[in-house]
């Protein structure tokens, strides 16, 4: 019996090894050592003081809030089920990330947070989503699109399609090409190992629409812009 084939394994391989090595480092309380090219921006210096970090996205709950007893799939989770209030919410959260080290980290934490809302953490890359169809009433599919090609997130949306509920929100998050801090933030992300493409927001409407998603609203911060769409 042979593996299966993942034509986008190769480009992904980076992005593991790049979120392991951030969740092995920040468990051991340890900080990116950035080049000093990095340290000397604005950008750089901006976010350490914490003013800017909030500025650059906006809450997605402001496009859409998770409901009572809501089946929510959270595509490149990372700790999200930590910083986001889902027992206020009392939503139900299902995650699903590249990173082995992060889902190990999250699975064996999250429980003793909520065990009742927290349904676990698949490792997975997010254009292959192991669920039923039209199960979830939320898909949050932030901080993934500009680190694949457009080709790969077009693949995720209909992923996204198959798995949510017919008119459910979803929330896609993608950068925003004319950001005044986009050089800035490009360049700390290949100083930790990752590529970032910055497409135009006129070809991720196309993208939308290609796959059989409408456009609802949308709301940018500084760097991301985040569009709720339905199928």
């Amino acid at each position: 019996m042979t593996d299966f084939y993942d034509p986008w394994q190769e480009q992904l391989s980076p992005l593991i090894q790049r979120f392991n090595r951030e969740a092995q480092a920040a468990g051991k309380g340890v900080a990116w050592d950035f080049p000093e090219e990095v340290t000397s921006s604005t950008f750089y210096r901006e976010l350490a003081t914490g003013g800017l970090e909030k500025r650059l996205g906006v809450p997605f709950w402001e496009l859409a809030k998770p409901k009572k007893n809501d089946r929510c799939l959270d595509v490149a989770c990372g700790g999200d089920f930590f910083f986001y209030p889902w027992a206020e919410w009392q939503a139900n959260f299902w995650g699903q990330d590249l990173s082995p080290a992060l889902a190990k980290v999250i699975n064996s934490r999250a429980p003793q947070l909520n065990s009742k809302l927290f349904k676990g953490v698949r490792v997975a890359g997010a254009h292959r989503m192991d669920y039923e169809e039209n199960f979830f009433d939320l898909v949050l599919a932030l901080g993934l699109s500009y680190y694949m090609p457009l080709d790969y997130s077009a693949q995720v949306l209909i992923e996204i399609r198959r798995v949510v509920k017919s008119g459910a929100p979803v929330l896609f998050e993608v950068v925003e090409p004319n950001s005044p801090w986009i050089d800035a933030w490009g360049l700390m992300e290949m100083a930790k190992g990752t590529e970032v493409y910055f497409t135009e927001l006129e070809d991720w409407e196309t993208t939308f629409k290609q796959v059989g998603s409408q456009i609802q609203s949308s709301k940018a911060g500084e760097l991301f812009r985040t569009y709720l769409l339905t199928f």
